[in-house]
């Protein structure tokens, strides 16, 4: 089931969508947080999540538990460091985080992550890189594009 509340001025994640939601579209709000309640064991089915082009600086701990993400864009937003997604670390394959404000990624941001095939990271101002290919067998597409990387990394 699609739910399409894109572009609706909204400052939060509404309380009233419905619980089978699949793919739940919330991009061209004015979200500025993901509390811990907002997704929590609610949507059990929850495949697909859209938040771009949002003000999202935070996003809490525990929040996607009980989910089935696979797909999580944050494109556009304005976070400094890589969400904590252990909840979705069995299920998630791609997570997009153009143009937010991440300076600097470790290892144990990444290192669960090993269901991912695509990771979007283009725009942000990072320096440097953890052996990403190390640890995540999956990945075919990562996007590092308009960073400041201090290159001649032998993991780029």
């Amino acid at each position: 089931k699609y739910v399409d509340l894109s572009n609706r001025g909204l400052t939060s994640v509404p309380e009233d969508i419905a619980p089978d939601v699949t793919h739940l579209y919330l991009n061209d709000n004015d979200i500025t947080r993901i509390r811990e309640t907002d997704f929590n064991d609610k949507y059990l089915n929850l495949a697909d999540l859209r938040l771009q082009v949002n003000d999202i600086t935070s996003i809490k701990s525990g929040c996607f538990k009980g989910t089935i993400i696979k797909l999580l864009n944050l494109n556009s937003n304005k976070l400094t460091s890589i969400p904590d997604l252990h909840e979705v670390s069995n299920t998630l394959t791609g997570l997009n985080l153009i143009s937010n404000e991440i300076t600097t990624i470790t290892f144990d941001e990444l290192s669960y992550l090993t269901k991912l095939t695509f990771l979007y990271l283009s725009n942000n101002h990072l320096t440097t890189l953890p052996d990403i290919a190390q640890f995540m067998p999956s990945l075919n597409k990562l996007r590092l594009k308009e960073n400041p990387l201090d290159c001649c990394c032998s993991n780029v």
